[in-house]
């Protein structure tokens, strides 16, 4: 586990890439759950009902941010593949190489999901 995290100290400039889609499903997933929740709770008089506005963007978005995500790291993966290399000649076998990249990437989308949901509830408020 220490290893992955000075490992991560070491490549987090490549890991930051992937920053942005982070951030952006995090804002998405806040924004959207937190108007279907709010607007769950209000009864509506007329027959227009609003919570389609937050449904369609987070299941479409959702899909879409899946396939971007999976190719942005599976880029971070390609620019990293000669440092893993190197902990296979190493001595690091499947598992300690599959926890080393997991730990990374928990810690990039961890931090980036909380700065996502923290601009979500900073923009919904308005609404």
């Amino acid at each position: 586990m220490s290893l992955s995290i000075h490992q991560f100290q070491y490549s987090w400039k490549s890991w930051m890439t992937g920053n942005f889609i982070f951030i952006i499903s995090g804002w998405l997933i806040g924004f959207c759950l937190t108007g279907i929740d709010t607007l769950s709770r209000v009864t509506f008089s007329s027959h227009i009902d609003p919570l389609p506005l937050f449904i369609m963007p987070m299941v479409f978005g959702g899909i879409t941010l899946l396939f971007v995500l999976g190719e942005v790291i599976r880029l971070i993966m390609q620019e990293l593949a000669n440092e893993y290399q190197l902990w296979v000649v190493l001595g690091a076998n499947q598992h300690q190489l599959a926890l080393l990249i997991a730990v990374q990437m928990g810690l990039t989308a961890f931090l980036s999901s909380w700065v996502g949901y923290s601009l979500s509830m900073l923009s919904i408020k308005p609404l």
